[in-house]
């Protein structure tokens, strides 16, 4: 792997994340961290929506209707 997945820190967040949601796909797994990047980047993350207008929409094609259907299945 080249570029930012080959991050260690990266991988073992990956690797914490489907521990914990071990039925997930991979897909959802994405989602996720893509999720905690944004918490990460944002100082103040108020909503998901929040979330996907400042940060996630530019980077992913997904609509915000397939994150909360991520959360949904992720809890």
């Amino acid at each position: 792997m080249f570029g930012i997945f080959s991050n260690p820190a990266l991988l073992r967040l990956i690797e914490i994340l489907s521990i914990i949601f071990s039925t997930a796909t991979k897909p959802t797994l994405f989602l996720l961290l893509l999720t905690c990047f944004a918490m990460c980047s944002l100082n103040n993350c108020k909503s998901v929506r929040f979330m996907f207008q400042h940060f996630l929409r530019p980077l992913v094609r997904t609509k915000l209707s397939g994150f909360y259907a991520t959360f949904n299945e992720a809890r």
